[in-house]
């Protein structure tokens, strides 16, 4: 992300002036005034950071419009740049293993294992039929799982090497769909928000940024239901956005703002808060309080499944290697102590 552009663009915007930006940021006048024609090309301030800087998501992308349109968009702005520093420490801490490096080493060692499985395993039935010898439970079990990975087994129509693969697909397709609109987009919201692990993460960030929205709209003297309205319509995000439409809606129906959140599905820290009369006549800070503990919540369970993962990933590996390392071994200890006994070792 070309992080320069959104700088100089708030920099610009605190100081209301180019030369005074210019010297904030040590660069000449010239090249801020060139950063600002390079965001803005003819289009709103908004659209320009969207296409200038294209690794924004396009939920992002269209809260800085939303933002834009209530005039905080310097405040949106300033949070991505804030969220996107932190993103980057992260990533350079080298106390978490890169995550692609390890996804790369766990597909490598499937491929493996799953060659080992079908081609080295099924033999080990001929191997042995010669030694007149009954192989272990765990070797069976191994041979009945590979048969069915091959797709062997009487009556089976599928391999189950496909059905996995079909499963790799399908994440595949899920990962690269996960900004899109459409059907695509809202089947990948509503299945990550239910998923035990990853709704985590996912649940918090969204709150977070519905909360900053909403903190805008009354900041920048919207009434709460035009605020929601706001939140709903800018937020990329099926069920967030449906959370506070009918938050909206209880209000329009008449009902107090605590029990109009509390019939949303938004978590119960929010109608703890909001029903609260002294807090009610503060809703922006209420609102900015709930956004940032959701924002260090999201980034406390980050580090949490961050230093999991790797662990995680070496486990998944580890027990099928055990397993099939276990029902190959069995049979020659079996077939060793057979041969033994056979010629009076013991």
């Amino acid at each position: 992300m070309d992080i320069d552009l959104l700088k100089t663009f708030v920099e610009v915007v605190r100081t209301r002036h180019f030369g005074k930006a210019a010297e904030n940021l040590y660069i000449t006048q010239s090249a801020v005034s060139f950063r600002i024609r390079q965001l803005e090309q003819g289009l709103g301030v908004s659209d320009a950071i969207a296409m200038s800087v294209p690794e924004i998501p396009l939920r992002q992308a269209k809260l800085l419009q939303a933002s834009d349109r209530i005039g905080r968009l310097p405040q949106a702005v300033g949070r991505l740049l804030d969220e996107y520093v932190l993103h980057e420490a992260r990533q350079t801490t080298h106390v978490v293993p890169n995550m692609r490096y390890l996804l790369t080493v766990f597909l490598l060692m499937s491929l493996v294992l799953s060659a080992m499985l079908v081609f080295i395993i099924p033999k080990f039935n001929k191997i042995f039929e010669d030694f007149d010898m009954v192989l272990p439970d765990a070797t069976l079990n191994l041979i009945g799982f590979t048969c069915w990975l091959g797709g062997s087994l009487p009556g089976q129509t599928m391999p189950g090497l496909a059905w996995f693969l079909l499963v790799l697909i399908s994440v595949v397709i899920f990962h690269f769909t996960r900004n899109r609109d459409g059907w695509f987009g809202w089947l990948y919201q509503q299945t990550v928000w239910r998923l035990p692990v990853i709704k985590m993460v996912h649940r918090p960030t969204y709150w977070a940024m519905a909360c900053h929205q909403v903190a805008d709209g009354l900041d920048a003297g919207l009434p709460l239901e035009a605020s929601l309205q706001l939140t709903s319509q800018s937020l990329d995000h099926c069920v967030v956005a449906h959370q506070f439409k009918r938050w909206k809606a209880g209000l329009l129906q008449g009902q107090d703002l605590g029990d109009a959140v509390k019939h949303t599905g938004l978590p119960k820290m929010f109608g703890a808060l909001l029903s609260n009369q002294a807090q009610q006549q503060n809703l922006p800070d209420v609102m900015r309080y709930l956004a940032h503990y959701y924002c260090n919540l999201t980034q406390q369970r980050q580090v949490w499944l961050q230093a999991v993962y790797a662990p995680s990933v070496v486990l998944l590996l580890a027990l099928p290697t055990a397993w099939i390392c276990i029902g190959m071994f069995m049979p020659l200890v079996v077939l060793i102590q057979k041969m033994a006994q056979q010629t009076g070792m013991y």
